[in-house]
């Protein structure tokens, strides 16, 4: 009641001095002019960072031939595994000439995997499938009874 009193008792223009000596306290800028400047500056850092900035999934291409494992290149990059397996994806669409041989897995099961994989899609049940008609890994690793992760299928189903 009594701050209320004491705000009521103030002219528009104490109350406007009040306002704007809060804003400069706290390192805002009160001037129209002021603002409209660093507004502009604002954006053209932001256009000269993003022309500077390297998508993340190239970031990881520049690391995979002096690295020996994709466990390796997640922690250079401080990225979990699975995000350098859904960027091995992108680079192999993006890029022919991308090498990824060093990370084909060697898994006794891969072969068993691959034979799935394929049983999976001559069956062709729409369960299986994603949207976009990817074959989901949830069928995969149900079938191994979770005993091949999904990363390990993820970075299967690469190379077939």
């Amino acid at each position: 009641k009594r701050a209320k009193e004491k705000i009521e008792s103030y002219s528009s223009k104490q109350l406007e001095k009040a306002h704007k000596n809060y804003i400069r306290g706290l390192g805002g800028l009160t001037s129209f002019v002021r603002i409209e400047k660093e507004k502009k500056q604002l954006k053209v850092e932001k256009l000269s960072k993003m022309e500077n900035s390297t998508p993340t999934h190239l970031k990881t291409k520049a690391l995979i031939d002096s690295c020996k494992s994709i466990k390796q290149i997640a922690k250079i990059r401080g990225l979990t595994e699975t995000t350098i397996i859904n960027h091995l994806y992108k680079l192999k669409d993006e890029y022919n000439d991308v090498d990824l041989e060093k990370f084909r897995p060697n898994m006794k099961n891969f072969e068993e995997i691959e034979e799935v994989v394929f049983a999976l899609k001559r069956k062709n049940s729409s369960e299986d499938f994603s949207d976009d008609g990817k074959l989901r890994l949830k069928p995969l690793f149900d079938y191994f009874d979770g005993e091949v992760s999904y990363n390990e299928l993820r970075i299967a189903m690469l190379f077939i």
